[in-house]
C-alpha cells in the first residue's frame, strides 16, 4: 500500500526546498523522495533578476540531500532539470548546462536512482519537435508528462520493490 504526496510548488527554487526541509522531508519520514528542481533557479534569473549563483544552487541542493541521507531512511530519486530548444529560452542553456552537471555530480553522490531528463528529451526530439514535449521548453505538454511518467515508473519500481522485500 502506497501513499504519494506531491509537495512540488510551481516556481520554487532550491532555496525553497531548504526552507521546507523540516516540514516537507524530515517530519514526514518518507520512504522515497523524488526531486526535480533547478530550472526555476535559472528561469528566475532571466525573468525576474533573482540570482541564484551556481555555488548557492549546489549548496542548497546538497543541504537537502545531506539531510535526507542523515535524517531519514528515504531512497532518493533525482530527476535532471531539462530545457527543450525553443527560440525564446535558448539563452537559458548557458546557465542550465552547468547546473545539470552539478545535479549529475550530486546524483552520483546521493541518489538511489536518477532520470537524465535533459538527455532523454534531447533524444526524443529527434522524432518529435521540442514543442511536442513542452510548448515553452520547460512545462510539459500531456505528451511530455507521459514521457516523464514512463521514465519515472521505470526508475521508481526497483525502489518500491526494495521497500517491500
Amino acid at each position: 500500500e502506497l501513499d504519494f504526496l506531491n509537495l512540488g510548488i510551481g516556481g520554487n527554487r532550491t532555496e525553497h526546498l531548504v526552507e521546507r526541509l523540516e516540514t516537507d522531508f524530515i517530519q514526514l519520514q518518507p520512504d522515497i523522495v523524488s526531486i526535480l528542481v533547478g530550472i526555476n533557479d535559472t528561469w528566475h534569473q532571466y525573468g525576474n533578476n533573482i540570482i541564484t549563483t551556481d555555488r548557492q544552487f549546489e549548496d542548497n541542493y546538497r543541504t537537502v540531500l545531506t539531510a535526507l541521507k542523515e535524517r531519514t531512511h528515504a531512497k532518493i530519486l533525482m530527476l535532471e532539470p531539462f530545457l527543450l530548444s525553443v527560440p525564446d529560452k535558448d539563452h537559458f542553456r548557458e546557465n542550465l548546462d552547468f547546473r545539470i552537471d552539478i545535479v549529475r555530480r550530486l546524483a552520483w553522490e546521493y541518489a538511489d536512482a536518477y532520470i537524465p531528463l535533459d538527455g532523454l528529451f534531447a533524444a526524443a526530439c529527434v522524432h518529435n519537435p521540442p514543442t511536442h514535449w513542452a510548448a515553452d521548453g520547460v512545462h510539459p505538454t500531456p505528451e511530455g508528462a507521459d514521457f516523464i511518467a514512463g521514465h519515472y515508473l521505470t526508475a521508481v519500481a526497483p525502489l518500491i520493490y526494495q521497500l517491500n522485500k
